[in-house]
Order: C-alpha cells, then sequence, then structure tokens
C-alpha cells in the first residue's frame, strides 16, 4: 500500500536555498541597478547590500568591463556626467549619470578630480573667497559626501587627487596646497604643502612640503593608476 500524501503540504512547500549560496552565487553577480531595486525585498537583504564586505565582494567577481571613461561637460548652466566604455569613442554607448543634488558654490567651475571603483571625487576649481567644495559621490547609490576644507595660511590655490589605499583599505583625498610666503628679502614665493583626507575621518593631516617645483602641476588633478597617485 502506497504512502498517504498530505496535499496540502505538498502545494505549501517552498524550497529554499542556503543563505550563503544567495550571497555567493546570486547577489554578488547583480549588476549594481538591481540590486538597489531588491534591497526593498528583505532586511536581511537590505542590510548585505549595504555591508562594505559584500560591496568587496560585488566588485571583485564584476564581470563587466573595468575601464570606463568618465566625463564632465556644461550646457545651457545645465552639468552633466557621463560614463561610457574605451569603445565608445566609435560607437553611442554612453550612459548619462544622475548628477548629484548638490549645490556648488560655483556649479559651472567644478572639475572630476578621479574616479576609482565606482566612486567621484568632484571639486570645485574657482578659489575665490576661502569657497570651495570637494565631494565624494556614488553615482550607482545616489550618496554624496561632503569633505571638510583644507586650511592654511595665505592659501592661494589647491590641486587634488583620490585613490584607494589597499594598505589602510580606505579612500583618501590627497590635497596640495599653495600659499604665499615672504622670504628674508621681502620677495613674495609660492610654496606648497600636502594634506591628506581619509575617508571616515573629518580633519586632513599635513604630511610635509611639496619637494618639487610647483609649476610642475600647478592646478592640475592627480592620477590614480596601479594603486599609486601620480
Amino acid at each position: 500500500m502506497r504512502p498517504m500524501i498530505d496535499e496540502t503540504s505538498a502545494v505549501n512547500y517552498v524550497p529554499t536555498l542556503p543563505y550563503d549560496l544567495v550571497e555567493e552565487e546570486i547577489l554578488s553577480r547583480l549588476p549594481v541597478k538591481f540590486l538597489l531595486q531588491i534591497r526593498c525585498v528583505c532586511k536581511s537583504w537590505n542590510s548585505l547590500i549595504s555591508d562594505p564586505r559584500f560591496a568587496k565582494k560585488h566588485l571583485s567577481m564584476s564581470t563587466m568591463l573595468r575601464f570606463h571613461f568618465v566625463r564632465c561637460s556644461s550646457l545651457l548652466g545645465r552639468n552633466t556626467v557621463a560614463s561610457c566604455p574605451p569603445q565608445c569613442i566609435f560607437t553611442t554607448d554612453v550612459t548619462q549619470l544622475e548628477y548629484p543634488s548638490y549645490n556648488f558654490d560655483y556649479p559651472r567651475r567644478h572639475v572630476i578630480v578621479g574616479s576609482c571603483n565606482g566612486i567621484l571625487c568632484l571639486a570645485n576649481v574657482l578659489f575665490v573667497d576661502d569657497s570651495y567644495v570637494v565631494i565624494l559621490w556614488n553615482p550607482s547609490l545616489r550618496k554624496v559626501k561632503e569633505l571638510p576644507q583644507p586650511r592654511y595660511p595665505n592659501l592661494s590655490s589647491i590641486s587634488y587627487a583620490f585613490g584607494y589605499d589597499i594598505v589602510r583599505d580606505n579612500y583618501k583625498v590627497v590635497a596640495v596646497l599653495w600659499y604665499n610666503v615672504y622670504d628674508n628679502s621681502g620677495d613674495l614665493l609660492e610654496k606648497a604643502v600636502v594634506m591628506i583626507n581619509t575617508l571616515g575621518t573629518n580633519f586632513w593631516k599635513n604630511t610635509k612640503e611639496f619637494p618639487f617645483n610647483s609649476r610642475i602641476v600647478h592646478n592640475e588633478s592627480g592620477i590614480f593608476v596601479s594603486g599609486t597617485i601620480n
């Protein structure tokens, strides 16, 4: 005689996947835009997707093309930022990014300092009455963080660089500050000092005076390549 089967139990039974399998093999392989959409499915998924460790894993497992050009332009008083793969010079495969809702004091005079792991660093290049802003922007998460302003006496201009410190496992912004000073003969000299801000801190660390001729890199942003700022 065949065993009786509870039809109600059979209908209500839903197979489940191990949580580790969902994290390791499914969620970590999804595009960012889908991850943002499914965060509201349950609290555990929202916590997982918001976890910095998951972000690192997702980045390491990404099968998408890592290299993208990011360009910033201003048209009719409106700033736009676009991302495109290297082959976009031959095609129209350009992704228009939703510009961060942040009020720059001089919105038409900002530049992209650099980008790293999907995070963009933007800064005002117009230095007037100590009015300048540096922000970190994650277009995927639509989050913006303003950094504290570096201060130095007799400041004349600032250049920035943005990168990732693999040793400290954190993002850093490097600022080269040019300032004016008189020598013993009364001549006006221009010198530079280097400061570093580490993400998560609210201060700039004064490292040392810039050892090279400031005219070489004046007002130029540093480029982050192979783990170093150049």
